[in-house]
């Protein structure tokens, strides 16, 4: 079985592999003027980070949910990396459709034709999504067989009282270690 925090982690490095992937250049194209344009993976499609920073949260509040919410969480990081990966994967394969919106600002027509090549950064963001959603797949498998997470939580009126607390360090008291707090 999976354990979450195996979960957790793999999907924060596959997220972060995907954010890093994103700032690198996806396409670039040669324009009839003979300049060239570049464009980076976030601004090619944006929707790509800001996926991966929602598997990321979503993965981390997997760590946290109880036992009818991680189905949900897991359905969530399963979608999100399917995302990335169509995503990444249609800028790899359409260069130029990519390139378009820097094209019509570069040049201010739009319609105009260019040479246009995708780089090797799209694949490692094709590749971190799907293993995004193949964890995602994972916690909805082994979810259901992690335990409760354990709230720490004192019953009212037996804490110590915050004041107190304080007036105990003054005193040279450290009232977490058992030691009488002063009258």
């Amino acid at each position: 079985m999976i354990r979450r925090g195996t979960l957790i982690l793999a999907v924060s490095a596959a997220a972060g592999l995907v954010l890093l992937a994103a700032t690198r250049t996806w396409a670039t194209g040669r324009l009839p003027d003979g300049g060239s344009v570049t464009v980076t993976g976030g601004t090619a499609v944006p929707a790509v980070p800001a996926l991966a920073l929602a598997a990321a949260a979503a993965a981390v509040a997997l760590s946290l949910a109880g036992r009818w919410s991680r189905p949900l969480l897991a359905g969530a990081i399963v979608v999100t990396g399917g995302g990335i990966a169509a995503l990444a994967a249609a800028a790899a394969m359409d260069p130029a459709g990519v390139l378009r919106p820097a094209v019509v600002a570069a040049t201010g027509v739009s319609g105009t034709t260019v040479a246009a090549a995708s780089s090797p950064w799209c694949w490692p963001a094709v590749v971190a999504g799907l293993g995004i959603a193949l964890c995602g797949l994972g916690a909805l498998r082994a979810g259901r067989g992690w335990s409760a997470v354990r709230r720490i939580d004192q019953p009212a009126g037996q804490g110590i009282r915050t004041r107190d607390a304080w007036h105990a360090l003054d005193d040279g008291v450290d009232p977490t270690h058992g030691g009488d707090l002063p009258e």
